[in-house]
């Protein structure tokens, strides 16, 4: 068995070793603790205590996140919509046309992916919706 000073162990790697199976001896508030010389236990106890930190962090950020008011959400929102604004204004017209070409041929790609039955099903669509819409309007004229 190997001695390691506490001193150079965190609060909780000390309660994590404190509590391991391999070290169920008296339970003493000492300056040093044992550690197990097995490399894997060892490991088990570093793997266990990766585990608990991260869990802690993501119950940390649910927290907060939970925690949060409407007012602080809108006021998130608000903020990342001037972002928005913000980039959009530092666009150049150039970047604006690259990116309006990038995605007509992402769009042209991906019809000229698709079957003739999934055109059909889009056509269908674009036909329903439109019938629909001018339904809808013909019902608010006669209003």
């Amino acid at each position: 068995m190997r001695l390691i000073t506490s001193l150079l162990l965190s609060a909780r790697e000390r309660r994590i070793i404190r509590h391991s199976p391999c070290n169920a001896g008296p339970r003493k508030e000492e300056l040093q603790v044992v550690l197990p010389v097995d490399s894997r236990q060892l490991r088990n106890v570093k793997e266990e205590l990766l585990q608990l930190t991260k869990k802690e962090t993501a119950d940390i950020q649910l927290w907060q996140k939970v925690g949060r008011t409407e007012e602080q959400n809108n006021s998130l929102l608000t903020v990342m919509a001037q972002r928005g604004q913000k980039r959009r204004a530092e666009e150049t017209e150039e970047q604006r046309n690259r990116g309006l070409s990038h995605v007509a041929q992402r769009g042209q790609e991906r019809r000229a992916e698709e079957t003739e039955e999934q055109r059909n099903s889009r056509l269908s669509d674009m036909t329903q919706s439109g019938q629909e819409r001018r339904v809808e309007e013909n019902r608010r004229t006669k209003e």
